[in-house]
């Protein structure tokens, strides 16, 4: 036998303010079991975007990957094919018009905005060496991507402004997992080391002030959401 790796999206229904489980987690895509990843709501609450692919491993690199638009009104399935060997971190931008894309190409690695009327994919930005994250600002109007430009170097974050093009580090060191703030003013990290410090800073830029620190007995990554 031969094993591979498979991914599900689940759905699961939860009281927004007591956290009570209202319905436990079920498979929400049927279609290519275990070939599903990246899952991401619209803000109008009107599709799931995810991302599958035609063969029979999650992922395969030697496969097209495929981006979906699953209406979450009448169940009806839209698809975009592409020639990327992987596809990762689908966002939303907030006037639901656009799909950002973290994708590997034969050119390397690169984030992609994906019009959702038409199926364009546009390249916003290519990678020296990797990314590893992106995120969009409430307003729509700034990219921020984690990248780091060789095996050795710092990791850093970075905001791309999506009209003009420039770039501004807003951090360098460690890598961190972080979100922007619903207000789009400020950026929460938190690294994956044993010392975990969580941290909060300015999204024009600005020194970090650190809120939470915890020892743990090994290194593993922490998401943050506001």
């Amino acid at each position: 036998a031969q094993g591979y790796r498979m991914s599900d999206i689940y759905e699961a229904g939860i009281d927004s303010r007591s956290g009570k489980i209202l319905a436990p987690p079920e498979i929400k895509i049927k279609s290519r079991e275990g070939r599903n990843s990246w899952p991401d709501y619209s803000f109008d609450g009107k599709f799931l975007a995810y991302v599958s692919t035609l063969s029979h491993s999650f992922q395969a690199a030697l496969h097209p990957n495929v981006l979906c638009l699953y209406s979450l009104q009448n169940g009806e399935m839209r698809e975009f094919p592409t020639k990327f060997k992987r596809i990762d971190g689908t966002r939303w931008a907030p006037d639901n018009r656009f799909l950002y894309l973290d994708v590997e190409d034969n050119l390397g690695q690169g984030i992609y905005r994906v019009n959702v009327q038409n199926g364009e994919f546009t390249l916003i930005v290519r990678a020296k060496f990797r990314f590893y994250r992106h995120e969009i600002s409430p307003d729509g109007n700034m990219l921020v991507y984690e990248r780091r430009d060789d095996p050795k170097s710092a990791y850093q974050i970075i905001s791309r402004n999506l009209t003009t093009g420039d770039e501004k580090q807003l951090y360098s060191g460690r890598s961190q997992s972080y979100s922007i703030s619903p207000d789009g003013r400020r950026l929460a990290m938190m690294n994956w080391d044993k010392t975990k410090l969580l941290q909060v800073m300015p999204l024009s830029g600005g020194k970090p002030k650190e809120l939470l620190r915890l020892e743990e007995s090994k290194s593993y990554r922490i998401s943050v959401e506001w």
